[in-house]
């Protein structure tokens, strides 16, 4: 028998009596599915959390990927404009500045 110490008469009181063997079971059974559960919950959360972190990155490095691609490219078509567009020999005519930005613009 558990006893406490109580604090109107300073008396030990009996607490908690367990009859039986069935008790303590109960009991314990009790406290193992309220820590499984808990358990379960934290993993799930923590799972949820690292897909959804996961799936932002990827999302991120290939939005990134792609945007970096398409500046890239811009910029090499805009560099193969201008030296397309930039006279061989010095005895050809040259290009207006307007003509080799509506060349650049055309490319891209």
């Amino acid at each position: 028998m558990a006893k406490c110490w109580c604090a109107s008469g300073f008396k030990w009181l009996p607490l908690v009596r367990l009859e039986s063997s069935r008790s303590i079971v109960v009991v314990v059974v009790v406290v193992v599915v309220v820590v499984v559960s808990y358990v379960i919950e934290t993993v799930v959360v923590v799972v949820v959390v690292v897909v959804v972190v996961v799936v932002v990155v990827v999302v991120v490095s290939y939005v990134a990927e792609t945007v970096v691609v398409e500046v890239l490219v811009a910029a090499a078509a805009a560099a193969v404009a201008v030296v397309v567009s930039c006279p061989i020999s010095s005895h050809k005519r040259k290009r207006s500045k307007a003509a080799q930005l509506a060349a650049i613009a055309d490319v891209v």
